[in-house]
């Protein structure tokens, strides 16, 4: 089937003539065997100036990323990797210059600078996600970005050796909800974001979601946010059980 699927593929870029690709999707979750052709395939669609790269390829699938390829692609304006078990390493500068949604799932990082690196080579960067990515080994995760506008971080495994900086002075919508690792164990303490967090992101942040938060007051917090952030609208607590509340801040700004 592998062999079946990889010809099909191979046709279909033969025959395909125009110069540009405006979205490239390869998935690749079910299968459990190399494909040689991958690295190829990817190169083809940034050859041709493809403008939203979607990627979901198992490790085992992968011979390896085209990094040079993939993350100095101009024409990007979409970027979408989910590579379960892949550790970016990013060796080369990266030159995303007109990416605007970033979303990284199921990955990996040992270096405290790549997602610097990586963020900082997306000067146009507007929407970015991670989901169910580790920092092992990491001692600060680094985000900063003059028009990122909404940060999700969602079940990523940061470790409570980690610290999380986020300087972002658009930011409009942050989701967190990530539990801090601690010798094996699932610990989620909202305060390391919290404390870490400069006053910045917090002047255009308009809704907040808020999962599972232990380790701090939940009212102090709600305080916080009402004080700081001056044209939040709404913020979300959702607990354990899944069960969401709204609290629409437009009376209580009024009476703050």
């Amino acid at each position: 089937m592998n062999k079946a699927f990889a010809d099909f593929v191979n046709k279909a870029l033969v025959i395909h003539k125009g110069q540009c690709i405006q979205r490239f999707y390869l998935q690749l979750e079910g299968y459990r065997a190399r494909l040689p052709y991958v690295c190829c395939w990817i190169r083809f669609a940034v050859n041709h100036f493809v403008q939203e790269l979607e990627l979901c390829i198992p490790e085992m699938t992968l011979d390896y990323l085209p990094e040079r390829f993939v993350f100095t692609c101009e024409s990007l304006r979409l970027l979408k990797l989910d590579l379960p078990g892949y550790v970016l390493k990013l060796r080369r500068t990266v030159t995303l210059i007109n990416v605007r949604t970033l979303y990284l799932k199921s990955m990996s990082f040992r270096d405290d600078k790549v997602i610097h690196k990586l963020i900082s080579g997306c000067p146009k960067l507007e929407n970015l996600g991670m989901n169910n990515c580790s920092m092992y080994g990491m001692k600060i995760l680094n985000i900063c970005s003059l028009e990122l506008q909404n940060l999700s971080l969602i079940d990523c495994q940061i470790y409570s050796s980690c610290e999380v900086n986020i300087s972002v002075p658009k930011l409009q919508s942050f989701r967190y909800h990530c539990p801090l690792t601690v010798a094996g164990s699932n610990y989620v303490e909202f305060k390391n974001v919290v404390t870490t967090v400069p006053m910045c992101p917090l002047f255009n942040l308009k809704t907040v979601n808020l999962r599972n938060v232990v380790g701090v007051n939940k009212l102090d917090l709600v305080g916080f946010l009402v004080k700081n952030a001056e044209v939040l609208e709404k913020i979300v607590t959702i607990s354990a059980e899944g069960v969401a509340k709204e609290i629409v801040l437009e009376g209580i700004k009024g009476h703050a």
